[in-house]
C-alpha cells in the first residue's frame, strides 16, 4: 500500500464515525502526524487549484463538501506534491482518490490540471461539492521533523 493510499485508507473508517473530523484528528495523532498548516475555501474556477500549488514536499488531505446542501455528504483524497531540487530536476505528484485509486504524474503542472479537470467536472458538478479544506502533513520525530 502506498503512502497515498495509506492517507486515505482511512476514509471509509472514518464516514462510518458520527464525528469525522473527531476520528481525523485521532488517527492523525496516532500516527504522530500533525498538521502543519491548514486552509479551508470556496471553491471556484482556480481557488483549489492556486492552493495546492502553495504544497511543495508535503502530503495533502483534500475535504470536498457542498455548503449549500449537506445530504450531498463529504469526500475525502490524499495527494503527495513534490518539490522542485534545486539542480532544477522536478519531483511529480501523486493523487489518491480511495473511489478511483492512485494516479502518478511526472511533474507538477499535469498534476494539476488533471485535479482541475476532476474537481470541477466530478466533485463539483456532480456532486455540488463547493468547499474544500487542505492539511499539510508532515510526520514528526523524535529528534526532527521530516517529511512523512
Amino acid at each position: 500500500m502506498g503512502k497515498c493510499q495509506r492517507i486515505a485508507a482511512q476514509q471509509q473508517a472514518w464516514e462510518q464515525s458520527a464525528n469525522w473530523r473527531g476520528s481525523h484528528s485521532a488517527w492523525l495523532l496516532l500516527n504522530r502526524l500533525r498538521v502543519l498548516s491548514s486552509a479551508t475555501g470556496r471553491s471556484n474556477r482556480d481557488s483549489l487549484r492556486q492552493r495546492l500549488e502553495q504544497i511543495n514536499g508535503a502530503y495533502a488531505l483534500i475535504e470536498m463538501w457542498s455548503s449549500r446542501d449537506r445530504s450531498q455528504g463529504s469526500h475525502a483524497v490524499a495527494a503527495w506534491v513534490g518539490v522542485q531540487s534545486l539542480d532544477g530536476q522536478k519531483q511529480g505528484a501523486c493523487f489518491f482518490d480511495p473511489n478511483f485509486g492512485e494516479f502518478w504524474f511526472e511533474d507538477k503542472e499535469g498534476f494539476y490540471f488533471f485535479f482541475h479537470l476532476v474537481s470541477n467536472m466530478h466533485y463539483r458538478a456532480r456532486h455540488k461539492f463547493d468547499s474544500w479544506k487542505i492539511d499539510r502533513i508532515w510526520k514528526r520525530y523524535s529528534f526532527y521533523i521530516d517529511l512523512l
